[in-house]
């Protein structure tokens, strides 16, 4: 019988250890589970500031290249119109020249000297225009 009891009684210790272990693996694993979760929350947090920053600089990025668009359609137009200006004011000087005799300097003029004259022109009114 004393056998018996030292046996049950050793049982019980292991018992006892075995619930003690049980309990520590529970509580470790609860720790790990819960710095797990941290985690996740701290990654989709991050996500969530990544996502709006991305949506923010899409954003900018989209609107910056309509600003473009419109300038490079001003730029256009406003070429337009002084290559326009350059046309009439050739022939004007055609015309001018046609009309009248006393334009003898004009007439020794090469078309490449008048062309260039006029670009000059040109560029003066740009600048004019752009001020």
């Amino acid at each position: 019988k004393q056998w018996y009891q030292r046996r049950v009684h050793e049982e019980g210790a292991v018992v006892d250890e075995l619930v003690s272990v049980l309990g520590e693996l529970l509580v470790y694993s609860d720790n790990i589970s819960a710095q797990a979760k941290d985690r996740v929350e701290d990654i989709e947090q991050q996500l969530d500031v990544a996502d709006k920053q991305l949506k923010s600089t899409r954003a900018f990025l989209e609107e910056q290249a309509l600003e473009r668009d419109q300038e490079r359609e001003e730029w256009e137009k406003r070429l337009q119109e002084l290559e326009k200006y350059r046309r009439d004011n050739v022939e004007r000087v055609v015309c001018d020249e046609d009309e009248s005799g006393d334009f003898e300097s004009e007439r020794s003029q090469t078309p490449q000297q008048k062309v260039a004259e006029l670009e000059n022109e040109l560029t003066l009114l740009w600048t004019r225009f752009m001020n």
